[in-house]
């Protein structure tokens, strides 16, 4: 809903300006924020809440969404295709992701308001 300034965004979310200046910093180089300068500036989002997903944004603000090694390094991983529990990580992770990239930030909007009876967060 228009240009948000950081100091509003880190207040309302308890985050520290810094870290989130952090955070503005890799979404916007990844395209899913922009941003404007002056009195009516600030951040804002560079698509529609419904074309974000949380997958877009989680591969840009972590190194990798791999919850195990093996799953990371795939085949460099030496007890590839003779461990079972690397098919079980591997399915958990493609679960996830799935769950991610399904789930947009309009979605996730429509929870907030769900649980907090129209209050935002």
């Amino acid at each position: 809903q228009g240009f948000l300034a950081a100091d509003q965004i880190a207040k309302t979310q308890g985050f520290s300006l810094k870290y989130l200046e952090n955070l503005l910093s890799s979404l916007k180089a990844a395209n899913l924020i922009v941003s404007k300068r002056g009195m009516h500036g600030g951040y804002a989002l560079a698509k529609a809440p419904a074309e974000i997903s949380l997958f877009d944004i989680l591969v840009q603000l972590e190194d990798a969404l791999d919850i195990v090694y093996c799953t990371e390094e795939g085949e460099s991983c030496e007890r590839n295709g003779v461990c079972s529990t690397q098919e079980i990580w591997t399915e958990i992770k493609n679960t996830v992701e799935g769950i991610l990239s399904r789930t947009t930030l309009a979605d996730l909007l429509a929870r907030q308001q769900r649980l907090a009876g129209g209050v935002r967060c």
